[in-house]
């Protein structure tokens, strides 16, 4: 994505580059010291040779071994007004440019004095508006503990911007099995009554599109003994998109992907195959065992093995159809792992 950085910071605000300008992935103000080696910390990495990387370059940039440039003039600080709306006082410490797609978005670190106050997400355009509209609907929607505050959202032209409060807390580390607090958490989003399967808000929608290759009546014939709640759902439940506050509980971020009216145990069995794929780089069919695996050791009460393999097959086909709607080819290679853990090739 072609990033015009400078309307994001104030003019005359010296800024540098991370990795570097010819590809940057985060800007970041670079006045002092303290404001490099803070802002360089909203450098993406999770797997341990990316947090090795994140290291070296935050020392890089906090010794200001990394060129400087200069925002430029008044015309081009183009959302000064309408985060001092939202978040009066409060400048913006550091700018994430996502991932390259069609839902790519900006995420803005803002600080106020010495702390995180807030983020700001920037959709410039199409897919990713929708997204984040979406996203704003869910924070206002969930339950306070689950996620960040909204602080408002605005249409900008052909994009829009979400502004939420801080998050505080630590990162969850991507363990497998994922530690006790994630099931917990989704404990709270499970509604208490039951419907039938046939009947479950978020079948009925999946069924309308689903693949020829996906055997959807045999899934809701495996499911079809039980009732099912009807859950608040994440969609891109991971570790990476999970803090865990002072207080010992975890909040979610990054709600783009949710719904009010979700299929329960479905974020867990996501957040084993996204963290088995992207973290582990396990093959799909142990992956899915270990999905699996899970369900059964946080729910065994009351599913069986054959409605776990079901319900994680259902979280990989889900995913699946969310990247394809976002334009993600069905040749990539996450959406070929997740298509094998789906079609029943695992086993």
């Amino acid at each position: 994505m072609e990033v015009d950085w400078n309307v994001f910071f104030p003019p005359g605000t010296r800024v540098i580059a991370l990795p570097g300008w010819r590809n940057p992935r985060l800007y970041v103000r670079a006045e002092s010291y303290w404001w490099r080696w803070w802002g360089s910390d909203f450098y993406p990495a999770y797997r341990l040779s990316a947090r090795l990387y994140r290291r070296m370059v935050r020392a890089r940039a906090a010794g200001g071994f990394f060129r400087s440039r200069t925002a430029g003039g008044a015309d081009h600080y183009s959302l000064a007004g309408h985060l001092e709306n939202f978040l009066p006082g409060a400048g913006v410490l550091a700018v994430l440019v996502g991932t390259e797609g069609p839902t790519c978005k900006i995420t803005l670190q803002l600080a106020s004095k010495d702390r995180i106050v807030g983020y700001a997400k920037y959709a410039p355009e199409g897919r990713a508006v929708a997204r984040l509209a979406r996203e704003h609907l869910m924070l206002s929607s969930i339950p306070a503990f689950a996620g960040p505050r909204s602080l408002g959202y605005v249409r900008l032209d052909e994009g829009a911007m979400l502004v939420t409060g801080a998050l505080d807390g630590r990162r969850v580390k991507a363990s497998l099995p994922p530690d006790g607090q994630v099931k917990g958490f989704l404990e709270h989003l499970s509604g208490d009554s039951g419907i039938e399967v046939w009947e479950h808000p978020w079948f009925r929608a999946v069924r309308e599109d689903a693949s020829r290759d996906m055997d959807f009546d045999r899934c809701m014939e495996v499911l079809s003994d039980r009732r099912w709640p009807v859950a608040i759902q994440h969609g891109d439940f991971a570790p990476w998109n999970l803090r865990v506050h002072r207080r010992g509980g975890l909040t979610a971020f990054d709600w783009e992907y949710g719904s009010m009216e979700g299929f329960p145990h479905l974020d867990l069995a996501y957040y084993v195959l996204q963290t088995a794929a992207l973290i582990h780089r396990w093959s799909p069919e142990r992956a899915a065992r270990c999905a699996a695996d899970c369900l059964l050791q946080a729910y065994g009460d009351r599913l069986r093995a054959v409605e776990a393999r079901t319900l994680v097959r259902l979280a990989a086909y889900n995913a699946y159809l969310e990247s394809a709607r976002d334009g993600q080819s069905e040749h990539d290679v996450l959406q070929r792992w997740r298509r094998s853990v789906w079609d029943g090739k695992t086993g």
